[in-house]
């Protein structure tokens, strides 16, 4: 966080002398504006900003009598009731305060109506010299602020009003303003809050702000407070920090020699609620400080939230950031995004606190902001001299796309540097979603390849993405998707694998335990083998470690780099073959013993089984198809499973010493019957096999397993189901399209029969409005009305499209191959014809294309260089009638993905590839302006797919798995993992209905994913 000089919400209209300050009547406040201020529900403390509006002008009578203010005078101005303020629930009225042709030296003190003797220095100003400060005015009696002018010579003054803070006695939430009556905590002069001591040379002192008049101990992020540098010695800065945090200094004030001067200032609280004050200038200072309220602690979540960040240089057009690097010339104009940037949110922002320096000009002058796209409503923030650099913090409104406009009023060209210290929200943010437990919407993109069946009807198997379950009858994923390897099941209600590489967990016939990880990340455990449900033996890298049934322990250490199988037939014994060099280790229930040697060549790819301490079978040793059997003492010469083929082997299982099965060649697989192995019918390249009982085994044909009982292969059953493909969520449900049909979110299933007289391709692309009334669009179109699919006789002139997007059931609209276009009106498609983009001689693809209503959709294009990579990512808008020309929205880098809601406000994703790397980025359309592009995630990695609800809440994935949530400002910081497999090989597919209600697909292992409610 970093101090901020001026109050928050504050847009100033200033001026530096006093034919620079307009005399501009105050505009009258309308019964529609009364009306619409009174209706609002505000939350206390949050800000409310209005178009700049002067309630005071002494020239001219406005606000008070025309008359200039004489020396020691006071005027009491009502801010309340006029120029959008409501009548009623004001705090505090943010506003620039103008000095104008002060007679003499002097200050400006406010105070609350009703309680005149609690007043605030809030400008130091010079004889002859028109100065503008801001502050927020603490409303009093009926909405009135006393203001005086402590000096010997006459003033005039105008206070231009940019909004105000709401009263109540509601709960304050994070980023709400608490105003105080004006206290002084600070001054060094009289040894308050401080000791009586001029603050020296290049020094600090450390100040406490909370629990002191009646500022709390608790919850207080930032305090407001008028800070005076009084009778410096030289000229320099003031520097403020929270305590604990030196790294997070701003300046806050710039000082001349023996001239003192006031601004107000937003200090982020440290340590103890204290602040660090330094003085950089080569002479003492004297130190005032009057505040007169708090912020509350926290992260806002409503609008008129107030955030501080870090100090960050959102500008300097000294060195191209954030602009070019070029002086501003005389007269001249920059536009200037300062947001999505150093903690900035690019959109939800009103405004952007920044302290903003006019660096060398070289004629006096003045400096306004304005709203890009507004220019009237320009405001004079900074003064400046010829050949001195100044600093004012001032609030800068964002209008179109998020931009700010500068102008220098001057005859020379300066610098521009702009320090961001905080933001004002304009938007209630939405709050993270909570999502159900995955339901299995569609199949694996694996087969089934590894098996453990304690009986014929329970099994655990792996398709190295994902658990199934098989319960006798069917296969069924276990979710939500965990990455297991090695299971080991000794009955239906107990289980043991390894979990993500380093960690076990255990199954107790209902769940999976938490993993208990035994050796650190980037080690593995090896494998693992259990006895009973309260003896298994891991091995990791260099360990073995024992489970008792309830915690896992060091069993021993690995006598050899490396490990090749590990049987455990019983609670006291085990067997480990180590690499060919080692031999084994034996566990005799106590102990691990030496490695022994076996006599074999080879046995580094080699299976072992063993089903008691006196037989075990070891396949693949010496050779391909050798095998050896050990009885208790010794193994066996090395013989060969298939003396005539010599095929390999794999998938080695055994029930008994007398009974063994192994896969081999494509005519025969092979059966042990305690003294030979003999050739059977080749089950068909059987992948694994777990056997359970005399002659009874469960086989793995990738994506089908069957009961093998005797020498009989009983019926295949479907281990791998189809894959799920597009889907769409309406506020009821969502719906998953699937190889023959489609499937809800309950697992109701509904075929899609295609018409045999037309055959064709299922459909690819799916929008429902609700679960009583979807379409799904291939080469034909199917209308489904709750309880089945109904193909029509309507074929989509754009061949198969890609693209799918309706905006109700009457407007749909698709692209698909040659970007050709074509909509479709509840009866039939239209043709269209190729995409108006990219020109005659470009190369371009449509990414995406989005409708929130029949007149309104945006269509993302990449405009392409000859290799393939994208030059630009533009946006089009069709009015219903005609599609506008491309609008630029990236360069060097490819849009992919875009969604629009009610209110036409659009969302982007896209890839940049500037840097070679990769990132994500996501671009904002507000009122017909495109916000510059950000960073969606800090990481490396592409955005996958986009839906949103409404401006507040959208949902994004990453190839990683991951999903991200919008929730009208930011983007999640923290990712949530939806299953992730690998680290840049999944694609989740994401739908939200406008009620909020979203789905993802995880497509590599078949779940989908809905929010709660």
């Amino acid at each position: 966080m970093a101090a901020l000089l001026l109050a928050a919400g504050l847009t100033p209209v200033a001026a530096a002398a006093a034919a620079a300050v307009p005399l501009v009547a105050a505009p009258p406040t309308t019964a529609a504006e009364q009306a619409g201020s009174a209706a609002a529900d505000p939350v206390t403390g949050t800000f409310s900003p209005v178009d700049p509006v002067r309630l005071l002008d002494t020239r001219t009578g406005n606000g008070a009598p025309k008359a200039r203010i004489r020396p020691g005078a006071s005027i009491t101005v009502a801010f309340t009731g006029r120029g959008g303020i409501p009548g009623t629930d004001v705090r505090a009225v943010a506003a620039a305060l103008t000095v104008v042709g002060p007679g003499n030296t002097g200050t400006l003190s406010v105070a609350p109506d009703g309680d005149i003797d609690k007043k605030a220095v809030v400008i130091n100003f010079a004889a002859g010299k028109s100065i503008t400060g801001t502050t927020l005015l603490p409303i009093g009696f009926e909405g009135q602020v006393v203001l005086t002018n402590v000096s010997a010579g006459y003033i005039d003054l105008v206070a231009d009003v940019t909004g105000w803070y709401h009263a109540g006695n509601q709960f304050l939430v994070p980023g709400a303003y608490v105003a105080v009556d004006p206290v002084r905590q600070l001054d060094t002069r009289t040894g308050n809050g401080a000791p009586k001591a001029r603050l020296a040379a290049g020094a600090s002192i450390e100040v406490a702000f909370t629990r002191r008049s009646g500022i709390p101990s608790n919850g207080v992020g930032t305090v407001v407070s008028a800070l005076t540098v009084v009778g410096p010695g030289a000229s320099g800065t003031l520097a403020v920090a929270p305590k604990g945090a030196p790294g997070r200094t701003a300046v806050v004030i710039n000082f001349a020699a023996r001239q003192s001067i006031t601004a107000t200032a937003l200090m982020p609280m440290g340590e103890g609620g204290r602040v660090v004050l330094t003085n950089r200038s080569g002479g003492p200072i004297d130190l005032v400080a009057d505040t007169t309220g708090w912020f509350r602690s926290g992260a806002p979540e409503v609008a008129g939230g107030y955030a501080s960040i870090d100090p960050a240089r959102l500008l300097d057009t000294r060195t191209g950031q954030g602009a070019s690097k070029a002086r501003v010339r005389a007269g001249g104009a920059i536009t200037v995004s300062l947001t999505g940037r150093f903690g900035v949110p690019a959109t939800g922002v009103s405004t952007v606190l920044a302290a903003l320096t006019v660096v060398a000009p070289s004629r006096s002058g003045s400096l306004a902001v304005a709203p890009a796209g507004s220019p009237a409503k320009r405001a004079t923030v900074v003064n400046f001299t010829a050949g001195q650099g100044i600093t004012n913090s001032v609030l800068l409104p964002t209008g179109e796309g998020r931009r700010i406009t500068l102008t220098n009023n001057s005859t020379g060209p300066i610098d521009l540097v702009a320090d961001g210290t905080g933001f004002v929200l304009d938007t209630d943010l939405a709050p993270a979603p909570n999502w159900n437990t995955p339901i299995t919407a569609g199949g694996t993109s694996d087969s089934l390849w590894t098996l453990s069946c304690p009986s014929e009807n329970f099994c655990l198997g792996s398709d190295r993405t994902r658990v199934q379950q098989f319960d006798g009858t069917t296969w069924k994923a276990q979710l939500p998707v965990v990455e297991r390897s090695d299971i080991t099941c000794v009955s239906s209600s107990f289980c043991a694998a390894i979990t993500g590489g380093s960690s076990v967990a255990v199954w107790n016939g209902a769940s999976w335990s938490s993993p208990t990880q035994l050796v650190s990340a980037g080690r593995f455990v090896r494998e693992l083998d259990c006895a009973s449900s309260t003896m298994c033996m891991a091995a990791a890298d260099g360990t073995y470690y024992k489970y008792d049934g309830l915690t896992w322990s060091s069993a021993g250490s690995i006598l050899s780099d490396g490990l090749v199988d590990l049987e455990c037939p019983t609670t006291t014994w085990c067997m480990a073959m180590l690499g060919t060099e080692s031999g084994m280790q034996l566990w005799n229930g106590v102990v691990w013993s030496a490695p022994i040697a076996t006599g074999f060549a080879d046995f580094s790819n080699a299976d072992l089984v063993c089903t008691s301490p006196t037989f075990c079978m070891l396949t693949g040793v010496d050779y391909g198809d050798g095998y050896s059997t050990f009885d208790g003492a010794t193994w066996s010469e090395v013989a060969i499973v298939d003396s005539q083929s010599r095929y390999s082997i794999s998938g080695l299982s055994c029930w008994s010493s007398t009974g063994c099965l192994v896969g081999g060649s494509l005519n025969f697989d092979f059966r042990f019957d305690g003294s030979e192995w003999a050739p059977i019918p080749a089950l068909n390249y059987f992948g694994a096999a777990s056997c359970f009982g005399p002659a009874q085994c469960m086989m793995s044909f990738g994506d089908n397993t069957a009961l093998w009982t005797d020498g009989v292969l009983g019926e295949r059953v479907e281990a791998r189901h189809p894959e799920p493909g597009a889907f769409s969520c309406a506020d009821d449900g969502c719906m998953v399209l699937v190889s023959g049909g489609s499937v809800n979110e309950n697992g109701d299933v509904f075929p899609i029969v295609d018409d045999d007289q037309v055959p064709a391709p299922g459909p690819g692309l799916i929008s429902c409005s609700t679960m009583s009334d979807c379409i799904a669009v291939g080469i034909h179109t199917w209308i489904f009305d709750g309880s089945d699919w109904t193909e029509t006789s309507s074929m989509n002139p754009a061949d198969r499209p890609h693209l799918l997007t309706c905006a109700n059931t009457t407007f749909c609209m698709s692209i698909g191959t040659g970007n050709r276009w074509s909509t479709y009106d509840g009866t039939s498609w239209t043709s269209h014809g190729e995409f108006p983009a990219g020109g005659p001689t470009s190369d371009y693809e449509v990414t995406d294309v989005s409708c929130s209503r029949p007149d309104f959709c945006v269509a993302v294009v990449d405009i392409t260089i000859p290799d393939g990579r994208p030059r630009s990512g533009t946006a089009l808008t069709w009015d219903g009638t005609a599609w506008s020309d491309p609008t630029t929205v990236s360069v060097g880098s490819g849009l992919t993905r875009v969604a629009c809601v009610a209110g036409d406000t659009c969302v982007a994703t896209g890839l940049d590839y500037s840097d070679w790397n990769g990132h994500s980025f996501v671009a904002y359309l507000e009122d017909g302006v495109w916000t510059d592009p950000v960073r969606l995630i800090p990481e490396r990695g592409s955005s996958a797919d986009l839906s949103c609800a409404s401006a507040n809440f959208c949902v994004s994935t990453d190839i990683r798995g991951r999903v991200l949530t919008f929730n009208g400002a930011t983007w999640s910081p923290a990712p949530v993992d939806m299953g992730t497999l690998s680290d840049y090989a999944n694609y989740f597919r994401v739908s939200c209905s406008a009620g909020g209600h979203c789905g993802v697909v995880n497509r590599t292992d078949g779940s989908l994913f809905t929010t709660v409610g």
